[in-house]
């Protein structure tokens, strides 16, 4: 692998979204996409050119992270994206950082070792209609891994 500065790799990029809802429709996305060595466990920028049914061409751009980290010998981790877009309503904005207590803190062994409870919070604008404008949504989940 060869680093040029921060970026890791890059990579050319290509997407399908499909969804019975009219807000979203069906979306092609081609582009470039790179991961970024700024500290993170995991940084990925990604560039595309926006193709949705019954929309004008236009651009998308997403961002995925993530943080791993310990304290007092819980394993906690930051994963989020964020995905900001244009469309022929206007522009589009999604966000969801979660943060997660990896249970194999407490159970070393078994299933329980590989899951997780956490909280994400979806920071939206527009994102099922150009009426909607800004929403919050905050949820606390449990993720199983067998």
């Amino acid at each position: 692998m060869c680093q040029v500065g921060f970026i890791k790799e890059s990579f050319i990029a290509g997407q399908y979204n499909d969804s019975d809802k009219e807000s979203f429709g069906r979306v092609f996305l081609w582009g470039v996409s790179a991961d970024l060595n700024l500290g993170l466990d995991m940084l990925n920028f990604s560039g595309y050119l926006r193709n949705q049914v019954g929309q004008n061409n236009s651009y998308h751009f997403t961002l995925k992270w993530c943080k791993n980290f310990e304290i007092n010998g819980l394993k906690f981790s930051l994963p989020g994206f964020t995905d900001y877009w244009k469309n022929d309503n206007g522009a589009v904005f999604i966000t969801e950082p979660q943060i997660r207590l990896k249970m194999g803190s407490f159970f070393p062994i078994g299933f329980l070792s590989q899951s997780a409870i956490g909280s994400e919070v979806e920071i939206t604008h527009d994102f099922f209609s150009p009426k909607y404008g800004w929403e919050v949504n905050p949820t606390i989940f449990w993720i199983f891994k067998f």
